[in-house]
């Protein structure tokens, strides 16, 4: 998730981060934006962390299949910060279920000189249409 975490691919100091889990596992509050764990869909014991840049029902920029593609029932689309390194809903998993997602990245934790809040934003050019109808702003 470089650069938003270990923006210098410093081995020896590796972020640390507070997930904040309640609003993802049971509330099913999840937005546009956040910096999101969730399980690998082909690696089960696997959790990574990637950006969520739409949910259910959007409408999404697929840059891999230069297509747009709408995000399922139950699903969202996900992508690292760095485009060039990153495996994530463009070229490997697709629309990831939202049921794997265990939280919300919060905070920079260690070390020191990095602690602070993990900004959540998106790249407004990758969603086209964002759904606002029945039931959405989760």
């Amino acid at each position: 998730m470089a650069p938003t975490l270990n923006p210098d691919g410093d081995e020896q100091w590796p972020d640390m981060v507070l997930v904040e889990k309640v609003s993802y596992k049971w509330l099913h509050k999840y937005q546009r934006g956040d910096v999101a764990v969730f399980w690998a869909p082909d690696e089960p014991r696997q959790q990574l962390v990637k950006r969520i840049i739409a949910l259910e029902h959007d409408l999404v920029w697929d840059s891999e299949q230069h297509k747009p593609l709408k995000i399922p029932q139950g699903r969202c689309w996900v992508e690292g910060d760095n485009a060039e390194a990153s495996g994530d809903s463009r070229n490997m998993y697709g629309p990831v279920h939202l049921g794997l997602l265990e939280g919300r990245v919060t905070h920079v934790v260690w070390p020191p000189w990095r602690w602070g809040e993990v900004a959540r934003w998106y790249p407004a050019d990758k969603l086209i249409v964002e759904d606002t109808g029945p039931g959405q702003g989760k």
